[in-house]
């Protein structure tokens, strides 16, 4: 009998269907520094993120990326500019905006608009090909700051481990408790 059971693990484990790979979302990083205005000399940080599932190896297609494209879906967009915080949603277009296009791995192109009624209000616009380069900050007392985006770039990519080897952990680790089971009764 004990034999038996050695047998139905095994079996047991090649009809359960294993778990879909899920990527880890690949982040970019990007600088708005503004030179008129304002916030003039001063930098603020950004990022957006891509889903993992689309760029197979880490390696994103030449595409557009968006929150309403399937095949290349943009996850999320995030800014905060002197206390005034904006995200993926607040672009007046949302779903189909904002759009980023990466060609190489290299993002060479952002559109992001917030409604131009609702202070504070944001505008950036990267396409370096053509050279567009503008960002656009209206503050809530309607003062205006006007830059550029800098450094955009990939953060480090995350591994993210894949369902068979946790499963393999798991099956180690039932085993040590069991062996360990045995040995105590």
């Amino acid at each position: 009998m004990p034999h038996l059971r050695l047998l139905v693990l095994p079996l047991l484990l090649l009809v359960v269907p294993a778990a879909n790979s899920q990527s880890a979302p690949i982040f970019y990083d990007f600088t708005v520094t503004f030179d008129q205005g304002d916030l003039a000399g001063q930098s603020f940080q950004g990022s957006f993120s891509l889903d993992g599932n689309d760029c197979p190896g880490g390696l994103c297609p030449d595409a557009v990326f968006s929150a309403d494209f399937v095949a290349s879906t943009l996850l999320s967009f995030d800014i905060t500019i002197d206390g005034a915080t904006f995200d993926i949603e607040d672009d007046q277009t949302y779903s189909f905006f904002p759009l980023i296009e990466l060609q190489g791995g290299n993002v060479i192109y952002i559109d992001y608009l917030t409604s131009g009624f609702v202070d504070p209000h944001l505008e950036l616009f990267y396409w370096p090909t053509f050279g567009a380069n503008q960002a656009v900050f209206q503050d809530v007392d309607g003062l205006e700051s006007q830059g550029t985006i800098t450094d955009v770039q990939l953060q480090a990519l995350q591994a993210v481990p894949e369902p068979a080897t946790l499963m393999l952990f798991g099956l180690g680790g039932a085993g040590l408790a069991r062996h360990w089971w045995q040995k105590r009764g």
